[in-house]
C-alpha cells in the first residue's frame, strides 16, 4: 500500500497524542489539529466550529483517514456549559463529517460508553444495543454518532464513517487532571491530609490510551485497504473497545495507594449511587466484557471477539493479543488482576486432587520425577562437554589473516553538514575512499558461524597538552560460513548458489577473500570537537571478530595466542585529512 496520511483532531489531548504516536509508528504521515495547545506544523491551529477552516485543512493535508478525538469529554463541564458542549460534540462533528464524507475520507469518530445507561441487567452491550444516555455528555456523543451516520449516508461515496466507542481512559498526560483515572492520584495524596469521599459504586473499565490508539491505527489501515480493494461491504460502522478489568474509583485509589506506599484511612467509600450523588447522573454498572472490538466475517457470519486488558503500573506483566481480523493481530504487554475467590477455588480443587491421589500414586510420582530429573541432568552434562570440546577445537586450527589497505583513487573529502540523517547540528565530517586486499580465509573453520570485518580510521587529536586517540569505523561487512548462508539476506538464486558451493565442504576456501577498489565508505568520520579538517597522522586499519557456532566471540589479536597469529599488514601509511572544501569556507565566512 502506498504511504497513507492521517489527520487527528484534538491531537494535543490525552488520546490524540497517543493516536498520533501510533500512526507515526506505522510510518503514516500524520498531522494534528488543536486550538489552545496548537504547535505548527505538527499540530495546526484549527477551530472546528469554522467550516471554512476545516475545509481548507482537509484540502491542504489531503488525509485518507481522519480520527476525531476532539471533544468536551467531562460530564460536569458539559452540564455547566451545555451550549458549548453541543457546539463541539455535535455541531462541529456534523460539519467535519459532512466535509470528510464529501471527499471520500474514512472518519473514525471517538465516542463513549456513556451512550448507554449501564442499568443493572442490561450489560454486556453489543454494538446493536439501543443507547440510552443518562446525562448531557452521553447525549451529545450519541448525537455526534448520528451526525456521522447521517453525513455519510447522504454523501453515498466510497468513504466510511466509523464510530469507535471507548470507556474512561488513562495514559501519559501533561497533568493528572487530563484523565479521570490519573486524577485519582491527586485524590490519594489529598487523603493523606484530609477526609475524601470517593465513588465506590460505579464500575468502570479503565483503558490505556496507547492500546486504544494502536487499535485505532489498525482499524484505519484495515478499512482503507478494504475500501481501496473494493471489499468494504460488511465492515461494521460501530466498533467498541475496552480493557477487561472492572474497577470502581475507590478500588483504583486503593491500587494507586498500594503502588505509592500510602494509606487510605481518610478516604470514605461512597456506596449511595446516583441517588445520593449531587453531581451529574452517571451510569451505574457494566459487565466485564462491556466494550469489545467486534468484526463479523462475511463468509461465516461469526463474530470474533478477543478483549485486551492493559493496566499501567509497577507490577508483573504478561502478554496477550487482540484480533479484529484474521490477518490483523497485535500484541501488547498488560497486567491482569486475579480475584481472590477464583484463587481460593483453584487452591481447594488442588487439595482435593492431592488427597484423592495420595496413597496409591505418591510413590509412582516420586519415581517418575526423579528419573526425569536424572535423565535431564545426564543429557545436560553431555551437551555441555560436547560444547566445550567444540569451542576448544578452534584453538587447534592456525589463524593467519593478512590484509593491505590504503587510500583509494577517489581520495578524501572534508565537508561541513549533517553527517547522519539523525544529526541535529552541522559539523565537519570526512569521507575516505579506500582500496582493500585481504585474505581472511584462515578464520573459517567448521565452528565458524560468521566473520565481522570492519575498517577504521585512527588519529590523535590534541586536547590541551595531551594527545587524545580517536578511532572511527568507516566501513564494515559480515561474511557468513557455508553452513550459515541461510542467515544472510540473500536472494533465492544467490542463496542456492552459495548453499551448493558449500555442500560437502567443512570450509569454503573462497570465504574471506576481499578485493575492493576505490571503495566508498559506509560511514562518515566526525570528532567530538566537531573539527576533523587537516587532522594529521590518520591511518586506516583492518579489524575483525569471529563469531563461532559454539564458544566466545574472538577479536583480532595484537600478539600470538597459540596457533592464532596477529594480522599481517592491515594498516595503511599515515596521511593527513585535507582542509574544508572552498565553498564550505565561503559559507563560514558569510555566516561570520
Amino acid at each position: 500500500m502506498s504511504s497513507q496520511t492521517a489527520l487527528v483532531t484534538g491531537a494535543s489531548g490525552l488520546l490524540g497524542r497517543a493516536v498520533t504516536t501510533a500512526f507515526n509508528r506505522k510510518s503514516w504521515s500524520v498531522t494534528g489539529t488543536g486550538l489552545t495547545r496548537a504547535n505548527p506544523p505538527a499540530i495546526l491551529a484549527v477551530d472546528l466550529s469554522d467550516a471554512a477552516a476545516v475545509a481548507k485543512t482537509l484540502d491542504d493535508v489531503k488525509p485518507s483517514v481522519v480520527v476525531h478525538c476532539a471533544a468536551n469529554r467531562f460530564p460536569d463541564s458539559c452540564d455547566a456549559n451545555p451550549d458549548a458542549a453541543r457546539a463541539l460534540n455535535v455541531a462541529a462533528t456534523r460539519s467535519l463529517a459532512e466535509q470528510t464524507a464529501k471527499r471520500g475520507v474514512v472518519l473514525i469518530y471517538i465516542s463513549t460508553d456513556y451512550v448507554f445507561s449501564g442499568a443493572p441487567g442490561e450489560a454486556p452491550y453489543e454494538t446493536s444495543a439501543t443507547p440510552a444516555p443518562t446525562n448531557l455528555y452521553g447525549q451529545t456523543k450519541l448525537d455526534g454518532e448520528k451526525a456521522v451516520e447521517e453525513a455519510y449516508a447522504a454523501a453515498g461515496g466510497k468513504g466510511r464513517g466509523v464510530v469507535f466507542r471507548v470507556p474512561v481512559l488513562y495514559g501519559k498526560a501533561d497533568k493528572h487532571a487530563d484523565s479521570a483515572v490519573n486524577s485519582l492520584v491527586n485524590a490519594v495524596l489529598k487523603a493523606q491530609k484530609e477526609k475524601v469521599v470517593m465513588d465506590g459504586w460505579a464500575k468502570r473499565f479503565p483503558t490505556n490510551t496507547e492500546d486504544v490508539a494502536r487499535v485505532v491505527a489498525d482499524v484505519a489501515a484495515l478499512y482503507t485497504s478494504k475500501i481501496e480493494a473494493g471489499e468494504a461491504e460488511g465492515l461494521p460502522s460501530i466498533l467498541q473497545f475496552s480493557a477487561e478489568d472492572l474497577f470502581t474509583k475507590y478500588e483504583m485509589c486503593e491500587m494507586f495507594a498500594h503502588l505509592m506506599g500510602l494509606g487510605l484511612e481518610n478516604m470514605e467509600k461512597d456506596t449511595k449511587g446516583n441517588e445520593g450523588n449531587t453531581g451529574v447522573q452517571r451510569p451505574t454498572t457494566f459487565a466485564p466484557h462491556f466494550l469489545r472490538i467486534v468484526y463479523s466475517t462475511p463468509l461465516s457470519r461469526q463474530t470474533t471477539t478477543v478483549p485486551l486488558c492493559s493496566t499501567a503500573g509497577n507490577s508483573v506483566t504478561r502478554t496477550n493479543s487482540y484480533a479484529i481480523h484474521p490477518h490483523l493481530t497485535t500484541k501488547r504487554g498488560h497486567t491482569t488482576t486475579r480475584s481472590l475467590d477464583s484463587v481460593e477455588r483453584k487452591v481447594e480443587q488442588g487439595k482435593r486432587r492431592t488427597v484423592s491421589r495420595e496413597g496409591s500414586k505418591k510413590g509412582k510420582m516420586h519415581t517418575t520425577i526423579t528419573r526425569a530429573q536424572n535423565a535431564f541432568g545426564f543429557f545436560t552434562t553431555v551437551a555441555f562437554v560436547v560444547a566445550l570440546f567444540v569451542a576448544g577445537s578452534d584453538y587447534l586450527v592456525a589463524r593467519t589473516p593478512t590484509a593491505e589497505v590504503k587510500v583509494g583513487s577517489g581520495g578524501i573529502s572534508v565537508t561541513k553538514g549533517r553527517p547522519h540523517y539523525y544529526s541535529t547540528k552541522k559539523e565537519e565530517h570526512a569521507s575516505i575512499r579506500f582500496d582493500l586486499s585481504a585474505d581472511l580465509s584462515s578464520l573459517f573453520t567448521w565452528n565458524t558461524k560468521q566473520v565481522f570485518v570492519y575498517v577504521t580510521a585512527a588519529w590523535n587529536e590534541t586536547a590541551g597538552s595531551a594527545a587524545v586517540p580517536n578511532e572511527a569505523v568507516i566501513w564494515d561487512t559480515i561474511i557468513t560460513s557455508p553452513s550459515a548462508d541461510h542467515l544472510a539476506n540473500l536472494g533465492k538464486v544467490a542463496k542456492r548458489k552459495l548453499v551448493a558451493s558449500g555442500r560437502g565442504k567443512g570450509v569454503d576456501s573462497g570465504r574471506g577473500i576481499l578485493k575492493l577498489r576505490n571503495q566508498k565508505p559506509k560511514y562518515q568520520i566526525t570528532a567530538p570537537t566537531g573539527k576533523v579538517a587537516q587532522a594529521r597522522g590518520v591511518t586506516l586499519r583492518v579489524r575483525y571478530n569471529v563469531q563461532p557456532w559454539v564458544g566466545v566471540l574472538a577479536w583480532d589479536t595484537e600478539g600470538e595466542v597459540g596457533l592464532w597469529k596477529p594480522m599481517k599488514g592491515g594498516e595503511s601509511r599515515a596521511f593527513d585529512l585535507p582542509a574544508l572544501k572552498e565553498k564550505e569556507k565561503k559559507k563560514e565566512k558569510t555566516k561570520v
